[in-house]
């Protein structure tokens, strides 16, 4: 960042008081978010003064320090000792800081409203600072990242979204015939019943229960594996490298995003964690009947191991199946994105929040779509080719 780049690159936006406000909205004010000053404007947004951690210790002098508290922030603004105009560069408030005694300047427009702070640490970083959301979420698809927060979005589009949960939903569908072929095959050359056993719809508990339970389950290794193979770990890889740098307020360089983990807290893989324990605990419990328990026993059994595990067990899937270390073009791909999110969420404020905005946003809607597209496609080719389900 140049002296002569324009100031407002850098602006952040604080928040205002108003000078009817009290005192102990003001310390709050500065609690809460951590600023050093506060601007106090009329309901035009004119700075009138400025209120900081230093102006507010003269109320702890007065002997009635609560009634003192509820007093106007009038009564304790000052004015700034330095103020910005629009027009100013990087250069200009560099030397403003350097000679003031408050370290933050704001910056107004030619009616006097202020538009935006500065602050010292905003002058320091090689490139401008954006405005980014605390939690991010995001998507891997076939051909990119998709991030967002509540209603700010980045990366790639709805179609591709669709796609996604296609490529997934085919995937399953794939891994569950595969383990069907295998077991046709094994049947064919060693007479063993595993593929009536595959096609039964339940069978009753025993040994019998627990070799469909495995045929069942097998479906879920080997879409795991082919989950790896395909792109699509690489870009989740990303995501999850670009979301922990956005939520670090890290710079979107390579070589920063490149150094963050892969393993998320917030993935959805951590909920299929959970899902598997529970299903397996469950099935194995009851439909199994290695242990005797009826329904609700084995629920609950199901539910305290996935309670105790679906991290732990989420974070393995996500570091040695759901992700793998990104190409230099997967990686472009999530830093675009988020560099999207960071010029998408400034303008997502004047947006209203409605839950299906919100849902949509997320991504939900446009992911189940697909995945339901893909495993009706999969089911039909199945019906149309082999017969399955006649």
């Amino acid at each position: 960042m140049n002296d002569g780049d324009s100031v407002a690159r850098v602006l952040r936006r604080p928040a205002a008081l108003a000078p009817e406000d009290s005192v102990e909205r003001a310390a709050n004010l500065l609690r809460h978010t951590g600023a050093e000053l506060a601007p106090v404007t009329d309901r035009r947004g004119v700075l009138l003064g400025v209120v900081g951690s230093g102006d507010l210790r003269s109320v702890l002098s007065i002997p009635d320090v609560s009634a003192a508290s509820r007093s106007p922030v009038a009564t304790v603004m000052r004015p700034p000792d330095q103020a910005l105009r629009r027009s100013a560069t990087v250069g200009e408030a560099r030397q403003a800081l350097a000679g003031s005694r408050d370290p933050v300047l704001f910056v107004l427009d030619e009616r006097g409203r202020v538009i935006g702070a500065v602050v010292w640490t905003d002058l320091l970083s090689a490139e401008p600072a954006s405005a980014r959301p605390l939690h991010v979420g995001g998507m891997a698809t076939p051909w990119g990242v998709y991030l967002h927060s509540g209603l700010a979005r980045g990366g790639v589009g709805d179609l591709s979204l669709l796609a996604s949960g296609a490529v997934l939903g085919l995937l399953f569908a794939v891994s569950y015939g595969l383990v069907g072929a295998a077991a046709y095959g094994l049947q064919r050359a060693a007479g063993w019943p595993l593929y009536d056993l595959w096609g039964a719809a339940a069978v009753a508990p025993g040994a019998g229960g627990l070799a469909w339970l495995a045929l069942q389950a097998a479906a879920l290794p080997v879409f795991l594996v082919l989950l790896r193979a395909l792109p699509l770990s690489g870009y989740h890889a990303a995501e999850h490298q670009t979301v922990h740098a956005l939520e670090r307020g890290e710079p979107l360089h390579p070589e920063v995003v490149g150094r963050m983990p892969r393993v998320h807290a917030r993935c959805g893989t951590n909920l299929l964690a959970g899902a598997i324990v529970f299903a397996g605990v469950l099935q194995a419990s009851v439909g199994a009947g290695l242990t005797g328990f009826g329904a609700t026993e084995g629920a609950l059994l199901g539910a305290a191991g996935a309670l105790f595990t679906w991290r732990s067990m989420g974070a393995w899937l996500q570091r040695y199946f759901t992700t793998r270390p990104p190409t230099p073009k997967q990686l472009a791909a999530g830093i675009a994105a988020g560099r999207d999110l960071e010029r998408d969420y400034g303008s997502a404020f004047a947006r209203r929040p409605t839950l299906v905005r919100r849902l949509w946003a997320a991504g939900l809607p446009q992911t189940a779509g697909g995945a339901a597209a893909g495993l009706g496609a999969a089911i039909w080719a199945g019906q149309l080719l082999f017969g399955l389900g006649s």
